[in-house]
């Protein structure tokens, strides 16, 4: 019976161990994370022990052992074929934050597509500005800020922010060839109380106006050029428009649904560092369609709402 007990042992180590080297290996093919990859070889080197101790005490090694095998190089020549099909290297990603609520809550998963984006582009004539500075029109009168009049005003008071606070409809600035158009918004907290706050409505350029559309894609795409984001990371937002310039480089403008203004507003006047809009080498895909249930998994080990900007959500 202890013998039979020590078999039984054996067989349920080894095949955890098994799970466990497919389970590192999956992660690390959908997220490209350093730790799933360190933790592999010592799975695997697990498993060469567990059955080495086996044969060694005449259990033999493990029956299933082929078939386990079989269903790992299974997977993972999946995984491989779905790579290829969906032209991006990592073709599962997850919401990292709270910026997209309240239609994606942080780790919702996706699967990325590298696809026509299908955004509204606008031509201009000359090279993209990366200026840092905003023309502000309040009724009758003007002034220029570095950054967005909204990033200026987080640090700033007077009059005019005051304008922005309370009449936000009566403010708009230009950076560079893009017209922003303040107004309000209702921000909800999780019991549901709602209160004004100022927002960017609508953006024009080149004679054309956009407004938010939930047809519109949300792009994952690196932060490199955007301060106020981790570097490195990756973000998914909505992308209202683009613009191409004459030189052939594209820029697309996001933005968290969550988010007040569009990303290429922010300011980091800390290190004196102005957003750009976000171009095409930074884009990796656009989010095709959830995966059930995984987010909710993830969610229930760590609670979205300790996570910023998690405890209200914009409403247009």
């Amino acid at each position: 019976m202890k013998d039979l007990r020590i078999k039984s042992l054996f067989s349920y180590a080894t095949k955890a161990a098994y799970f466990a080297l497919m389970l590192l290996t999956f992660i690390f093919i959908i997220t490209k994370n350093i730790l799933p990859a360190i933790l592999i070889p010592f799975a695997a080197i697990l498993i060469i022990s567990l059955e080495l101790m086996r044969y060694s005490l005449g259990y033999g090694f493990l029956p299933d052992s082929k078939d386990v095998l079989a269903a790992f190089f299974g997977s993972l020549l999946f995984m491989l074929a779905l790579v290829f099909l969906l032209g991006f290297s990592s073709p599962l990603h997850f919401i990292a934050s709270c910026s997209m609520l309240p239609s994606y809550l942080p780790a919702d998963a996706f699967f990325v597509l590298q696809e026509n984006y299908q955004i509204p582009i606008v031509e201009i004539s000359y090279p993209f500005p990366t200026n840092s500075s905003a023309t502000v029109f309040i009724q009758n009168h003007s002034l220029s800020v570095v950054g967005s009049f909204y990033s200026y005003c987080t640090l700033h008071k007077g009059e005019d922010c005051n304008t922005l606070v309370l009449e936000p409809q009566k403010v708009s600035e230009q950076i560079g060839p893009v017209t922003y158009h303040y107004g309000s918004c209702l921000r909800a907290d999780l019991q549901g109380n709602a209160h004004a706050v100022p927002c960017v409505k609508r953006a024009s350029v080149g004679g054309q106006e956009f407004t938010l559309s939930e047809q519109s894609p949300i792009l994952a795409f690196s932060s490199e050029t955007l301060p106020t984001y981790p570097q490195n990371s990756l973000i998914s937002h909505r992308a209202w428009f683009a613009i191409r310039d004459s030189i052939g480089n594209t820029y697309y403008f996001t933005k968290g649904d969550n988010n007040p203004i569009f990303d290429s507003q922010y300011f980091d006047y800390e290190n004196q560092f102005a957003s750009i809009p976000v171009s095409d080498s930074q884009i990796k895909g656009k989010l095709a369609f959830r995966i059930p249930l995984i987010g909710r998994l993830s969610r229930n080990f760590k609670s979205a709402s300790s996570l910023p900007g998690c405890d209200s959500y914009l409403l247009d």
